[in-house]
């Protein structure tokens, strides 16, 4: 149990509070004592463009956010030294507005998951709204059983503005047009996978198949109640491996 709570709680704490410190000092005394903070925390990289981007999609694909809010912060998004094109766009693809963001060294192209398929806000009712954040595994969990289409949740760690601030998430990747997608829905976005790997500074340590998540929802976990989906995502392989030695119970269980 304690490795289980170092690697959800203690962790995410710790990086918060790297990221939260970060941000105070940088808006409150400069960047020279903000990187300063991060040096004596150990860091030897800082991106603050990759976590303004993805701020900004985060508020875009919100409700919530006021028109003008945004049209400030696209503004402040464009004029970034690593921003070479930053627009609305039409997708012909997603058939949606599509955030199209050309930087020195990555493409990103995203647009609102509950845009680009239908019946998704009656399913997911805080989709749109600040309620989504903190529930990537639960999202990733219905995001997957959601989809008619193949699909793996991917679970792994991600940065926030340096080295040290280290998260665990989860999403959900799909192939379309044979190209390569990420669904995030704590962000209410789809995003190609390799601009999201870019902003993110993705590390994937676990992958389990729509097809494998469905298998064992009939075979186990209905059976044995709730399990957070994050430990199922990282511990699958010896959680399956401990039921299996009680087989016949489920054997006999089963959903139907």
């Amino acid at each position: 149990m304690s490795e289980i709570q170092a690697l959800f709680e203690e962790r995410y704490q710790k990086s918060q509070e790297i990221d939260d410190t970060f941000s105070e000092l940088y808006n409150k005394f400069g960047i020279s004592p903000a990187i300063q903070y991060i040096k004596e925390n150990g860091a030897t990289w800082l991106d603050m463009h990759s976590f303004n981007t993805l701020y900004v999609i985060n508020e875009w694909t919100k409700k919530t956010t006021k028109e003008s809010t945004m049209r400030d912060l696209f503004a402040s998004l464009a004029l970034e030294p690593d921003v070479l094109t930053c627009e609305i766009r039409n997708s012909k693809f997603w058939k949606t507005e599509e955030l199209y963001l050309k930087k020195k060294e990555a493409t990103i192209k995203t647009v609102p998951f509950s845009q680009a398929f239908k019946d998704t806000v009656s399913l997911f009712p805080d989709i749109e709204t600040e309620k989504r954040e903190g529930t990537c595994g639960e999202k990733s969990l219905d995001i997957s059983r959601f989809l008619d289409i193949p699909n793996e949740v991917v679970t792994g760690y991600c940065y926030g503005y340096t080295d040290q601030a280290i998260y665990l998430h989860s999403w959900v990747e799909i192939e379309l047009n044979q190209k390569d997608y990420v669904i995030d829905g704590t962000l209410n976005a789809i995003i190609n996978k390799d601009g999201y790997y870019y902003l993110r500074h993705v590390e994937p340590i676990s992958r389990i198949s729509s097809t494998v998540i469905e298998s064992d929802i009939h075979t186990y976990l209905f059976q044995l109640g709730q399990i957070v989906p994050q430990v199922y995502f990282v511990y699958r392989d010896e959680i399956v491996k401990d039921f299996k030695k009680n087989d016949f119970i489920f054997q006999k269980r089963k959903v139907k």
